[in-house]
């Protein structure tokens, strides 16, 4: 996962895709918001990510 773009995002979020995105999937450059930093490893516990 090195130079890609990694995301979390809420499972409230993911249900609501279609109402916020107009679809049911996210393109990677609509990510930047639920961005997750990758320094060396996906860092999902870190909460101050979200």
């Amino acid at each position: 996962m090195i130079k890609k773009t990694v995301g979390f995002i809420p499972w409230s979020d993911w249900q609501n895709m279609k109402a916020k995105y107009g679809r049911q999937y996210i393109l990677e450059e609509e990510l930047e918001e639920y961005q997750v930093a990758t320094p060396g490893y996906i860092d999902f516990l870190n909460k101050t990510n979200w």
